[in-house]
C-alpha cells in the first residue's frame, strides 16, 4: 500500500514537471492579430562594465501548431531607446505546421544596443497554438558565452 501510495506522488510529481516545461506560449490558443516581444541583446557589459561583448542573435519563430498554417505579417528589431532600427519581412511569411524560420543579427551589428528587442506581429484566422519564440545569443570573444531569451505575448492595443 505504501509503495502504490510513493509510485502515485511520483507520478503526479513527474506530471507536474513535465506539464510544467512547456511554455505557456506554446498552450495557449489565439484566434486573432497577435504580437510577441522577444528581448535580445546585441552586446553586454562584463568586469566592472568597462568591458563590452558583442553578441550574435539568432531569433527562431516557430509554429509548434500541429494542423494549421499561422502567417507572420512583421517582424520588427528595436533598439534600447525603443526606436524600429529596420523590419525583417518585406512580405508576409507563412509558417506550415511545425514550420521555423530565423533572423540572424550578426555580431559586428551593434545598431541595437545592450538590451534591444522584437516584436513580431502573426496571425491564424482561426484557433491554434501560438508561436514559440526564442532568440539564442553567442559571443566568442574574448570569451565564449552564450545564453537564450523566450518571447512573450503582449496585448495588441
Amino acid at each position: 500500500m505504501k509503495n502504490s501510495k510513493n509510485l502515485l506522488l511520483l507520478l503526479i510529481f513527474a506530471g507536474i514537471f513535465c506539464c510544467s516545461s512547456i511554455p505557456a506560449s506554446a498552450q495557449k490558443k489565439s484566434d486573432n492579430l497577435n504580437l510577441i516581444y522577444v528581448p535580445v541583446y546585441s552586446s553586454i557589459y562584463h568586469g566592472n562594465q568597462d568591458r563590452v561583448i558583442n553578441l550574435a542573435v539568432t531569433l527562431s519563430i516557430r509554429n509548434v501548431d500541429s494542423s494549421s498554417n499561422i502567417t507572420v505579417s512583421s517582424i520588427d528589431y528595436y533598439n534600447s531607446a525603443g526606436v524600429l532600427i529596420r523590419n525583417y519581412l518585406n512580405a508576409e511569411k507563412v509558417l506550415t505546421p511545425y514550420q521555423t524560420m530565423n533572423i540572424i543579427v550578426k555580431e559586428s551589428d551593434t545598431q541595437g544596443g545592450n538590451t534591444a528587442g522584437f516584436v513580431i506581429k502573426w496571425n491564424a484566422g482561426k484557433n491554434v497554438n501560438d508561436l514559440f519564440v526564442e532568440a539564442v545569443m553567442i559571443g566568442t570573444y574574448p570569451q565564449g558565452i552564450s545564453f537564450t531569451s523566450r518571447g512573450i505575448n503582449v496585448k495588441n492595443k
